[in-house]
């Protein structure tokens, strides 16, 4: 099972993450933390090398990061500890308590929802329930005391339950609830009561006191708190609250006494300031619903609690000293990684570098995309503007340089990887992978088979008739250098060549076109990683168009149902033009043709991976090969790491019309559990011309010949 544990970090968080990593080593817990000044990553470095751990710096505010990581990741379990929790500072900024502790949350859930986790946790507080009289030592909070919050963190926290309450009404959300009484244990921030004493009072500095010193408060040892967490996560009912508390009462000026007297230091370091503006009197909690249901109880009495603290924070004065001096906010230097691109697609990729812990920059245009909002850093640079990208690269010292589905983009990435010396392509090839002129001469050159071709600018396009006399009709004409079907014609006969030429040309970069006749047979592509010239096959993926005469895809599936007697040729012949183009690291994607006797064709290759979200997705649906990982590590100039094999099948499909949208509904009824992704989908105001004018697109996935049979049937209207 995958948890997600946002606030993983902090105080509470990170204590969670010592006791499960160590209980569970067959589960992967991903740590999700601001790094805010009360997240230290200090508190979970221990945890880095263990292989069920991972760290990602995120904030839960950032909406479209929380739902690009649940995308990415696809957790089963979500533990949220993240929220603002000084009181004082709720008093001084309550905005920000909002933010966090309210809609933070809201954004956790939402994906929650959309992605369909096991269970929702949240890690709430007896704060939320107000306090109780000192003259009534009787009453406790039970899990039917109504909310009553007193500061503005107590309502935010309230709030926040009432929400995942909602959530689990309204949405069908399966959730739990905990709220614990006042923690203390290891790495407790010193801002709360119990390090701020201990660390004063090893100094002999005054320790201040609120008030008079009365105010009570039910305390819990952090480590008692996280086994009823783990308790309730893993064996709680759905929509259900259980109250944790440690049956160890004390006012705090008992507490300060306490510490000062195991410390040896005398009482009259007290010092008593103004009290808190609407402070609490009493908390105290009946913790009988988890203990009856669950078999919870707390192991730690205060009195041996506060000692073993005590010791912890003796032992561990540097932890103190990082703090009081700010280093340990350095503490966390993550590898960066710079990223050419910001769009929708490309934003697999910033996701996924964040999901393994790297800081991400991004440059693209400024247009609003996913990218802009996901990245660590965003700078809105054009991507073909080399020299001022390269500029802020040596500023910024990356481990790695990368990109996926963007031929435009992979120019610079070369450029890039070559000037700063890190893994990636010689520029060289960058012309040969992006212009299919160029890459038809060297594949002829290579004796790799290729149709019949010419190239024709506006200078030559007067004279078509004499350039394609020995051609033989129908031809393809499109642009020498551009992708995504941009300004593709199938052309029957020559009188029809000029307008397709003026289309072609006027899509071009080069302001050319390449003419080459028509391949039979039905297409597809094949995905390739390489490292060090070493090529890796992934996956072959058929396509499907809307034919002549543009060819526009409307969807993909895979795996592709080439016959296994033509694959191993295939594979040769994609291998040897890999080479030939001089392809040594990263993704590559072959367009081919083949019929039914096997007759093979490369249409062309790009040095990158499949766009469409077939690197992004199918491949690892299908296969269960990380390719967006992969193009990483390769980048970083990591070993690569290829997963088991998996005998799954994948789909997806385009919106070009009402009637499209139709049919994915169709399949995700008809067909149940299959949908694994449905994008935003754009208005039907315009005209689909080409593959960047689409209106939206659904992903599918199953393990079932029989179910896979009939979402083809369904999507592309083709039976098996």
């Amino acid at each position: 099972m995958k948890f997600l544990v946002t606030g993983g970090a902090g105080f509470i968080g990170s204590n969670y993450l010592h006791y499960v990593t160590e209980k569970y080593p067959n589960d992967i817990f991903v740590c999700l933390d601001a790094l805010t000044y009360a997240g230290n990553y200090n508190n979970i470095k221990a945890l880095k090398s263990k292989p069920n751990f991972r760290f990602i710096k995120g904030d839960i505010r950032n909406i479209d990061f929380i739902d690009g990581l649940f995308d990415i990741e696809r957790f089963d379990y979500v533990v949220n500890f993240a929220a603002e929790s000084h009181v004082d500072n709720s008093i001084k900024n309550p905005n920000i308590f909002a933010e966090t502790n309210i809609l933070g949350t809201i954004n956790l859930m939402n994906a929650a929802v959309k992605y369909g986790v096991t269970r929702f946790h949240q890690v709430s507080t007896d704060e939320v329930y107000g306090d109780l009289p000192l003259s009534r030592p009787d009453l406790l909070f039970t899990e039917q005391t109504p909310v009553h919050a007193s500061s503005p963190y107590s309502a935010s926290k309230a709030s926040a339950d009432l929400e995942v309450l909602a959530y689990a009404r309204t949405f069908k959300l399966p959730i739990t609830i905990s709220r614990c009484s006042n923690n203390y244990g290891p790495f407790q921030f010193p801002e709360k009561l119990i390090p701020v004493v201990i660390s004063r009072a090893l100094k002999d500095q005054k320790v201040p006191v609120y008030g008079k010193g009365e105010n009570v408060r039910d305390w819990i040892h952090v480590s008692d708190h996280n086994i009823g967490v783990d308790m309730i996560v893993r064996n709680g009912r759905d929509g259900e609250i259980y109250n944790l508390g440690g049956h160890s009462e004390r006012s705090n000026l008992e507490v300060v006494k306490t510490i000062l007297r195991e410390l040896n230091k005398p009482e009259s370091l007290i010092e008593f300031v103004t009290d808190r503006p609407g402070h609490d009197l009493r908390y105290a909690i009946d913790s009988t619903k988890a203990e009856q249901e669950l078999g919870w109880h707390p192991t730690h009495n205060f009195e041996s609690g506060i000692k073993e603290t005590i010791k912890w924070y003796k032992s561990h004065s540097s932890w103190i000293q990082d703090i009081e001096s700010g280093a340990y906010l350095s503490s966390y230097q993550p590898k960066k990684i710079i990223i050419i691109g910001a769009n929708e697609f490309q934003n697999k990729l910033i996701m996924r570098a964040n999901s393994l812990g790297y800081e991400t920059h991004a440059f693209a245009w400024a247009a609003n995309d996913f990218g802009e909002r996901t990245a660590n850093h965003f700078y809105p640079v054009s991507i073909t503007d080399k020299e001022t990208i390269l500029k802020k690269c040596q500023e910024l010292k990356p481990a790695a340089i990368c990109s996926i589905a963007s031929d435009l983009a992979t120019l610079t990435v070369n450029y890039l990887a070559e000037k700063l010396q890190l893994p990636g392509n010689p520029t060289s090839i960058s012309e040969q992978c992006t212009n299919k002129y160029k890459m038809r001469e060297i594949f002829a050159k290579n004796h790799i088979k290729v149709p019949k071709f010419i190239k024709i600018s506006n200078e030559s396009a007067k004279d078509y008739s004499h350039l394609l006399k020995n051609f033989q009709f129908p031809v393809i004409v499109k642009p020498t250098d551009r992708s995504g079907s941009r300004g593709i014609t199938k052309v029957e006969s020559i009188d029809k060549i000029p307008p397709a030429l003026k289309v072609a040309i006027s899509e071009s970069f080069e302001h050319a076109a390449i003419v080459e006749e028509f391949i039979e047979g039905n297409e597809y592509s094949c995905e390739y990683i390489s490292q060090n010239g070493k090529h890796h096959f992934l996956a072959f993926t058929k396509k499907y168009t809307t034919g002549a005469p543009h060819f526009i895809e409307t969807g993909h599936t895979e795996p592709a149902d080439i016959p296994l007697k033509f694959q191993t040729k295939i594979k040769a012949e994609i291998e040897k033009a890999l080479t030939a183009l001089d392809i040594k690291n990263g993704a590559s994607h072959t367009e081919f043709k083949i019929d039914e006797n096997g007759n093979f064709g490369i249409i062309e290759i790009g040095a990158r991976m499949g766009g469409d979200c077939i690197g992004s997705d199918l491949v690892k649906l299908s296969t269960n090969h990380d390719f967006v990982k992969m193009v990483l590590d390769v980048a970083l100039g990591n070993t690569l790491e290829f997963n088991p094999s998996s005998n799954n099948f994948a789909f997806i499909k385009f919106i070009l019309s009402p009637k499209d949208l139709a049919t994915i509904s169709q399949a995700a009824s008809t067909c149940k559990d299959t949908l694994y992704y449905q994008s935003p989908v754009h208005k039907f105001d315009h005209q689909v011309t080409d593959s960047s004018t689409r209106m939206g697109f659904a992903i599918y996935r199953t393990s079932s010949r029989g179910i896979a049979n009939k979402l083809k049937e369904i999507l592309f209207n083709e039976k098996s």
